[in-house]
């Protein structure tokens, strides 16, 4: 009988939570979409998104610490890398960073063909990626990123390349580190937990419940060139790993 109470309130949960970010997103992001045609370095675009991913949180139940936040410098433009539990990750961070930094994110291609979505998405600098790995690819993600750093953002990566599947942290690719190198960007190892509880890959109902997060000292990579990508992925992969496990310990 328990079980089903909480399967139904969990149910319940999920509808309200997807109508009311339904209803937000097109509200927030038509907004975001005029706003971003006349004036896309407003600073108004920052607390609308903040405003987007705290309602987000709120609605599927999600409360949150977050530890390290001193080490971000407000106005900074990062490479911040974080592991990926689920599709509470981007929302969630948003919510969080979007206190200090204005946050964009790296979005598969399919995105951008979601209407409103996708306009939403380039008025704000949001940076598609291609996922193949040619010469050509690389310069159009770096032309983006090149904008990124010029309007003063930073950027949120999930090295993973997918969700998590049993919370673990999976190998982590090199496309991060390499745009950080490429444009002089410091990398911040983020960690997290809890979000795939509240909202588990490829399972419809969102449970809530409560995300901790990790944020360490950013690394410099200034002086570092394409050689140092293999061993910088290595360390911030160390770094989020061990946080994880402290984290779920």
């Amino acid at each position: 009988m328990l079980r089903f109470l909480r399967t139904a309130r969990d149910a319940a949960r999920t509808v309200y939570a997807l109508a009311v970010v339904g209803v937000i997103t097109i509200i927030l992001g038509t907004f975001v979409i005029v706003l971003g045609s006349f004036s896309p370095n407003s600073p108004i675009i920052r607390p609308t998104m903040r405003l987007w991913g705290f309602v987000f949180m709120k609605v599927c139940g999600v409360d949150w610490e977050v530890e390290g936040m001193e080490h971000l410098e407000k106005g900074r433009s990062y490479v911040l890398v974080s592991n990926h539990q689920s599709n509470l990750d981007p929302p969630f961070h948003i919510a969080v960073f979007s206190d200090r930094l204005s946050v964009r994110f790296l979005a598969k291609a399919e995105l951008f063909k979601i209407p409103l979505f996708a306009q939403a998405m380039r008025r704000i600098g949001i940076v598609e990626t291609d996922r193949a790995a040619h010469a050509a690819a690389h310069r159009k993600i770096n032309r983006q990123v090149g904008v990124v750093v010029e309007r003063g953002l930073s950027l949120v990566i999930y090295p993973e390349g997918t969700r998590s599947r049993d919370g673990s942290v999976r190998p982590l690719k090199k496309g991060a580190f390499r745009i950080a190198i490429d444009n002089d960007m410091p990398v911040v190892p983020i960690a997290t937990v809890g979000l795939r509880e509240a909202w588990e890959p490829g399972k419809k109902l969102i449970h809530g419940g409560r995300a901790r997060m990790v944020i360490h000292e950013s690394i410099p990579t200034i002086s570092m060139t394409p050689a140092d990508i293999d061993a910088l992925r290595d360390r911030v992969g160390a770094i989020i790993a061990d946080a994880h496990a402290r984290l779920n310990a």
